[in-house]
């Protein structure tokens, strides 16, 4: 005995990136070439210019314009521009580095992500800031935070605080200030 396996609609060729449909019996029965998958990459980039004051309560530091953007995963917007808004669910890598300066020795600063308004505990934070007691200096803090599985709506800042007031022989308050001329902040899709 012979079993004949009927035939389907399917042009026998070789198919790119099928897009296929399968009966119940397992058989091919539409079969068509499809579209590449594209790979994930969208991300918004913030900086600034000016400064903003530090103090000892982590703030949402303030961005003054949209540095550069690519894709529509992440937008930035606001009448205080604090936010990067996740504006699909995937995952993404949120990163920045703040320089923040002061005229005082040695006080320290540090930094933190936050996401919908929660601090994180994705930080790195650092050692003092160091100079004269005269002149500024300028330190960099940096984040560079695993990646972080984001929902729509949900929205990221980057946050910065003053640990000490300390100036450690100095006379008279340790000032911070978040310098944003030489930071950023940005929020990538990567998958």
């Amino acid at each position: 005995f012979g079993a004949t396996l009927a035939n389907t609609a399917v042009t026998p060729a070789a198919y790119t990136n099928a897009d296929i449909t399968v009966d119940s019996k397992g058989r091919i029965t539409t079969a068509a070439n499809g579209s590449g998958g594209s790979s994930v990459y969208s991300f918004n980039r913030l900086g600034g210019t000016g400064t903003q004051s530090v103090t000892s309560t982590l703030t949402a530091v303030t961005w003054n314009a949209s540095a550069d953007s690519s894709g529509s995963d992440v937008t930035f917007s606001g009448a205080a521009p604090t936010r990067l808004t996740a504006a699909s669910t995937g995952v993404y890598r949120i990163g920045g580095y703040i320089t923040i300066q002061t005229t005082a020795q040695r006080p320290q600063g540090a930094c933190e992500i936050i996401i919908n308004g929660t601090p994180t505990g994705i930080q790195r934070s650092g050692s003092y800031i160091r100079n004269t007691g005269i002149a500024y200096d300028y330190w960099t803090m940096e984040i560079s935070g695993t990646p972080t599985s984001l929902t729509a709506a949900d929205y990221v800042e980057l946050g910065v605080g003053q640990v000490t007031t300390t100036t450690y022989g100095y006379g008279g308050t340790a000032t911070v200030n978040c310098y944003r001329a030489y930071s950023e902040f940005w929020l990538e899709r990567v998958a």
